[in-house]
């Protein structure tokens, strides 16, 4: 998967566990639907471990916080790391995540 998908995963993570802990039911359900499906979408990929390592290496920058501040979701952030190596990767994962919204 190379190090841009294994870099933005850090930051997937720490979202997921959030969410998690988030005391909304509704949330914590939704979350694990979420990862269901990134886990079935990984299924093929012998290698998953980069998705266990800690979230506190990845840097909490000013854009990230930014972004949770207005309201956004994640995606942009990811759009700004994997478009510039692998466009498809983020579109794919995009589309896994969004498809369990509705």
């Amino acid at each position: 998967m190379g190090p841009a998908v294994k870099k933005a995963s850090k930051g997937i993570l720490s979202d997921v566990l959030k969410c998690l802990t988030n005391n909304i039911k509704h949330m914590r359900e939704f979350t694990l639907a979420v990862v269901d499906k990134m886990v079935a979408g990984l299924s093929d990929f012998v290698d998953a471990t980069h998705l266990l390592k800690p979230a506190s290496n990845r840097s909490d920058g000013p854009t990230r916080r930014s972004a949770k501040n207005s309201g956004r979701m994640p995606f942009r952030d990811l759009e700004s790391q994997w478009t510039r190596h692998d466009g498809n990767e983020y579109q794919r994962y995009k589309r896994l995540i969004t498809s369990s919204c509705a």
